[in-house]
């Protein structure tokens, strides 16, 4: 869908002609006082604070994982944490940043959805789910002109739960800005892997299916990565040992492995 060759993220030049044109239009028939001072749109407190709570161990994550590597930066900086629909979260920024953000309303509940934000790279990174670097005036709005923002998805079973955005002043070298929010995204994601167990175990499936597992093979798969034993596994699947043992081989052929310990290297 898009053009990522040999790079991790995409500008706005990268997108494919027809999505690009797509987005473009829809900016184009949203009314957006395009020079307004702040944030156009924010949700009411009652429905942010549902979100909040909604999202409390993503928060938490993002959280940790920024100030783990806070005393790196020295430059202005914005980091901003939205849900799935673009709705801040979370924003952070170091000391020089404050009354300049006060002002313009970049706050938690504000809404930088392309209807009531325009062009920005969160709500490009929305339509086409993935890194994006959206730079000074290729914003709709004024104020973010004089910013480079890198946004990335945050993904959990396949699916988009968030955004995590970086912004920089232009002209700020950002060879650093895209490794160090792929870090921050990857290990909040697996974090949140860690947090609900049967997310870990979707995944795993999704991969041993890629593998052209059996229904019956992926049960057995699965209980031999929990290190279940053969007699185990049979008396929990109602067959018999000597079944166990001959889908498990299948099991390793399938998946180019030679035993136990690499099968669980692979998939765990």
């Amino acid at each position: 869908m898009l053009n990522k060759v040999d790079k991790a993220w995409i500008l706005m030049k990268d997108i494919e002609k027809p999505i690009y044109n797509n987005l473009i239009n829809k900016a184009r028939n949203i009314n957006i006082d395009k020079s307004i001072k702040k944030i156009p749109y924010a949700i009411e407190k009652n429905k942010l604070e549902k979100k909040i709570m909604a999202n409390h161990q993503l928060i938490h994550h993002v959280k940790r994982e920024i100030e783990g590597i806070r005393s790196y930066l020295s430059d202005h900086y914005v980091f901003l944490l939205t849900d799935a629909e673009g709705i801040a979260l979370y924003v952070t920024y170091n000391e020089k940043m404050a009354s300049t953000l006060s002002n313009l309303r970049v706050m938690p509940g504000a809404s930088f959805n392309l209807i009531h934000a325009g062009l920005n790279a969160i709500s490009v990174a929305k339509e086409v789910r993935s890194t994006v670097v959206v730079s000074g005036s290729e914003h709709d709005l004024d104020l973010f002109k004089s910013c480079i923002c890198i946004c990335t998805p945050i993904y959990m079973d396949g699916d988009p739960i968030g955004y995590m955005n970086l912004s920089v002043e232009v002209g700020k070298d950002i060879s650093f800005a895209i490794p160090l929010l792929h870090y921050i995204v990857s290990a909040v994601e697996e974090l949140l892997m860690k947090d609900n167990p049967h997310h870990e175990e979707r995944r795993v499936l999704k991969l041993l299916k890629l593998h052209g597992l059996t229904k019956r093979e992926m049960e057995i798969a699965l209980q031999w990565l929990k290190n279940y034993s053969v007699p185990r596994i049979s008396s929990s699947l109602g067959i018999t040992e000597g079944t166990v043992r001959n889908m498990l081989k299948k099991i390793y052929l399938k998946t180019n492995v030679r035993n136990k310990g690499e099968f669980i290297r692979r998939f765990m």
